[in-house]
């Protein structure tokens, strides 16, 4: 377990599994992923899409919470 996990607002992975559960989706920054290596293997066959910041920008300004 990280020192970080649990301490503010919970664990990510339960949160996570929450909003999953209730048909949520996540969207990811295509950018970042892409600058880190990152490609579609990470979400395939997941609720989730890269995405750019002019999808990124209003969900995160319409969001009570955003995780960075």
């Amino acid at each position: 377990m990280s020192p970080h996990e649990g301490q503010g607002t919970g664990w990510l992975g339960a949160h996570l599994a929450e909003i999953l559960a209730h048909g949520g989706r996540i969207a990811l920054s295509g950018m970042s992923a892409r600058a880190r290596g990152l490609g579609e293997e990470l979400i395939a066959g997941r609720p989730a899409e890269f995405a750019q910041p002019d999808v990124l920008v209003p969900l995160a300004a319409q969001a009570e919470v955003v995780i960075t």
